[in-house]
């Protein structure tokens, strides 16, 4: 049994739940990890500098780029995807993940998306000025959309690291 530092619970009875487990505090398992990815983030941009976590930032979110990419072709077939299926997959993905991006428009060069729901603002502390986070999204996306159209270039016009949706 864990103890709190400095304290010890050996030998101590403690008493029943006392209504704790019923408490509604809003912390679940995808909170609890947004939580922690955030502060991760922020603790290394305070740490190294908003250009070095961004750089460590992309080699993880290349990774988790590609195991998506791994992912979705294992459900939806081995073929290359399409651009407007691509744009589709973006969309899809953030969905899930409870973020929400619509597509606003699709062109054999050029998908574009737009943010509704950040998928950290709504966090106490959430990812206002942590610009790293949109890295992340840049290069799940932008590498995404690379290995299946053979090129991609991300431009963030508004983030929800600036405080817009």
């Amino acid at each position: 049994m864990a103890a709190l530092a400095g304290t010890s619970l050996e030998g101590v009875a403690l008493a029943p739940d006392l209504n704790v487990s019923h408490a509604d505090i809003g912390v679940d398992q995808l909170s609890f990890l947004k939580a922690v990815l955030c502060e991760l983030v922020g603790t290394l941009e305070d740490t190294v500098g908003p250009a070095e976590a961004a750089g460590y930032t992309n080699i993880v979110a290349s990774h988790v780029a590609d195991w998506l990419n791994t992912t979705y072709h294992r459900a939806l077939g081995p073929d290359e995807f399409s651009v407007e299926r691509v744009a589709h997959i973006l969309a899809d993905l953030k969905t899930r993940i409870n973020g929400q991006f619509t597509v606003r428009s699709v062109s054999p060069d050029k998908i574009v998306l737009t943010n509704t729901a950040g998928l950290f603002g709504h966090l106490g502390h959430g990812a206002m000025g942590q610009h790293t986070l949109c890295v992340m999204t840049s290069t799940d996306f932008g590498r995404f959309a690379a290995e299946n159209t053979g090129y991609a270039r991300i431009e963030h016009l508004e983030t929800c690291a600036d405080g817009r949706p």
